[in-house]
């Protein structure tokens, strides 16, 4: 599969990380020495990307900006930034750059998600088999709530995304781990989906599961576990994993 491009969606407006987040968005957040989006940009490096297409709070631009500067330096790809203009859920948010893909295929990543284990990043380039949404294995609960919970039925359908799942709501092992590869033919599907109820990605899910249920979108499942940033526990335990990460003996 020939991914070139990836949609970062960062315009969240991060309240549950207040105070961090009164002066600097999510996607700024300094994990130890770089920002949380400079870290992200280089998971994908491996992925030969040529364009990275970041949807942030019109409010964020000027670090969104200042950022940038740095990407040029850094990175061979070109980083569009893309200003969302109000908060209307996951599919707005999303066709804020349709016609920015060229491409069959992108990848979308959520802006506040931290690995530990990029490696999976690069699985992409070894599957063959159309869309996928990525999702981490795990018997532990525990790494289940710092992730999203995807609760399927039967037939392998999406019913809801739970975000910080308690116990009760946990009915798989694995949970989405906010990456998804998609054909750019998901966005034929907009016109077919009310765009009012943007409650918990209600449209969002009804648009995944259309493709999922034609058999066009597949799950990829991974060893491992993300933490999805949405407060200062979680953002304390990414800068546990990389420092961690960078202790040798």
């Amino acid at each position: 599969m020939n991914v070139k491009t990836v949609v970062i969606l960062s315009g969240g407006d991060g309240k549950r990380l207040y105070p961090l987040t009164d002066y600097i968005p999510k996607f700024a957040i300094p994990v130890i020495d770089e920002p949380l989006l400079i870290k992200q940009l280089k998971w994908i490096v491996p992925l030969g990307v040529e364009k990275v297409l970041l949807v942030i709070n019109k409010k964020d631009k000027f670090w969104a900006d200042k950022i940038s500067k740095n990407v040029k330096e850094k990175f061979s790809f070109d980083l569009i930034i893309r200003l969302e203009q109000e908060k209307k859920g996951l599919v707005e948010a999303l066709t804020n750059v349709e016609n920015d893909i060229d491409e069959n295929y992108f990848m979308m990543i959520f802006g506040d998600e931290y690995f530990n284990n990029p490696n999976f990043f690069t699985d992409v380039a070894e599957i063959n088999k159309g869309s996928y949404i990525g999702a981490m294995s795990t018997d532990n609960l525990d790494d289940i709530k710092k992730g999203c919970n995807v609760v399927v039925n039967d037939e392998g359908r999406i019913i809801k995304l739970i975000e910080k799942p308690d116990d009760y709501d946990i009915k798989t092992s694995y949970y989405w781990n906010g990456i998804a590869v998609l054909n750019k033919s998901f966005f034929s599907e907009k016109s077919t989906c009310s765009l009012s109820d943007t409650k918990n990605n209600i449209t969002f899910i009804n648009w995944l599961n259309k493709f999922i249920m034609k058999s066009e979108v597949n799950m990829l499942i991974e060893n491992g576990f993300n933490v999805n940033i949405n407060n200062l526990k979680d953002y304390e335990k990414c800068l546990s994993i990389e420092l961690e990460s960078r202790v040798t003996i």
